[in-house]
């Protein structure tokens, strides 16, 4: 309960302001300002777990933001050469129904997850993947859910045999988790 109950007095407190109407979605400020009462309630915050937080922070969001500037590159030359355009209509012009291209897209996303990382499968899909989506106009965000979930599917597959165990696995679940370095992947701490 020491360790569990910070946790979920987080999420009370944000889910509770926007359940009351007092925050809104957006305002991550609240969720940040929770943690940093319980941290010092707890004595866990200090100029060095401050830092470590910061430079994740900061990691984090420079990954993203190159995640959504390449993207945006691709997307972008992909549009401007026309191949967007004829991918879509090619794709669409097949006479196959939405729910055909759908389970094709999600087939794709875990047969690629097999050989590919998560962020050069999304630089590669999505420009893709969105146009036809919209085309056919589903609803963006089921697909996105549909989509994360079949590439996360796609990433716990086995891998090739061209790749070694321990390489995989460092790079699909990240090198930082040290519970994956050793032994399989259900390795416990």
């Amino acid at each position: 309960m020491l360790y569990v109950l910070p946790c979920l007095s987080i999420f009370a407190v944000v889910v509770g302001a926007m359940v009351a109407g007092w925050a809104t979605p957006t305002m991550r400020a609240l969720g940040a300002f929770a943690t940093l009462v319980f941290a010092l309630l707890y004595r866990a915050l200090n100029s060095a777990a401050l830092m470590r937080a910061l430079r994740g922070t900061a990691a984090i969001s420079t990954m993203i933001l190159f995640i959504i500037l390449g993207a945006t590159t691709f997307a972008q030359i992909l549009s401007f050469s026309g191949a967007s355009s004829g991918l879509v209509q090619t794709i669409t012009g097949q006479g196959l129904s939405s729910t055909t291209i759908v389970v094709a897209m999600m087939l794709m996303l875990i047969f690629l997850g097999v050989f590919v990382d998560q962020v050069s499968m999304m630089m590669i899909t999505l420009p893709i993947f969105m146009p036809v989506v919209q085309m056919l106009g589903l609803d963006l965000v089921w697909f996105g859910v549909m989509y994360l979930i079949c590439m996360q599917l796609g990433l716990l597959l086995p891998r090739t045999a061209c790749c070694d165990d321990d390489a995989w696995r460092r790079t699909a679940r990240g090198a930082h988790e040290p519970h994956l370095r050793g032994g399989g992947a259900f390795t416990s701490r």
